[in-house]
């Protein structure tokens, strides 16, 4: 019997010691995944530094050249393929930061009605000069958990899209609701909306669809990558549709009455 319990005895000890190795390995595989990370982020982050110091001084040459009467009409175009390339290097340092977000999430109580006004009054001169109306359609008061800097821009991009690809004159939506298990906050608009085989690669980084949403308007397929790793990180989750009636749907689901973990006050 004594040699039984000292044979189980040498098993456990053995079984514990490997535990613990593994966990160190995992630990330890863990902070060198987080350090690869960091140097990828700061990799990018000077490249985009070192990018941007010349699209700064192309700008101010352009500006330069603009105080010449007799300036080339060609100038706009170079304007505005530089703030294209800001935009993009913008939304890449986005992405790359999301991905080390969730420990630096800052979250609070959010009021999406007040969100959505304040989309609403940001983007009212883009919306003037298509001739477009943006409707708000509040069902829910409900206030839900989530960071609100990082909301805004979700919304603001949402917003944008549908201001970009709907025709001039049309209405654009801004419902918040709620179904049983979130609140939402959808934007609905009466655009040409998407082949429904690519709707689920939408949120691929770079993905464009060749026709009507993206043939006209260009853009590099970022926007709503970031979008989705936003909502994400609030435990949510981003719907997209084509509306039966015509037109696309992008909605924001918050969990009800959950507060995230990592919770960071600031």
């Amino acid at each position: 019997m004594y040699f039984i319990y000292a044979f189980l005895l040498i098993i456990g000890i053995v079984i514990v010691i490997r535990s613990y190795s593994r966990y160190h390995q995992l630990q330890n595989d863990l902070k060198v995944e987080k350090r690869v990370n960091d140097i990828k982020l700061q990799f990018f982050t000077n490249i985009s530094h070192e990018i941007r110091t010349p699209l700064t001084r192309q700008k101010l040459a352009v500006e330069l050249a603009r105080a010449n009467p007799e300036s080339p009409d060609y100038l706009d175009s170079i304007e505005q393929q530089c703030e294209t390339i800001d935009l993009l290097l913008d939304r890449l340092l986005t992405l790359m930061r999301l991905d080390h977000a969730e420990g630096e999430m800052r979250f609070k109580e959010l009021d999406l009605p007040g969100l959505a006004r304040s989309a609403i009054a940001n983007n009212r001169l883009e919306t003037t000069v298509k001739q477009q109306n943006i409707l708000l359609d509040i069902q829910s008061e409900e206030k839900v958990q989530g960071d609100q800097e990082l909301c805004t821009q979700a919304l603001q991009n949402l917003l944008g899209n549908a201001i970009k690809y709907s025709p001039a004159g049309s209405n654009i939506r801004i419902r918040v609701h709620e179904d049983s298990s979130s609140v939402c906050l959808s934007v609905l608009d009466e655009g040409p909306g998407i082949s429904e085989e690519n709707i689920g690669k939408l949120t691929q980084v770079f993905f464009r669809e060749d026709k009507s949403r993206a043939a006209a308007t260009g853009g590099y397929g970022i926007g709503l990558a970031v979008v989705e790793r936003i909502i994400r990180l609030q435990q949510g989750r981003l719907t997209l549709q084509n509306r039966p009636e015509g037109g696309f749907e992008a909605r924001l689901s918050f969990p009800k009455s959950t507060k995230p973990g990592n919770k960071k006050t600031g």
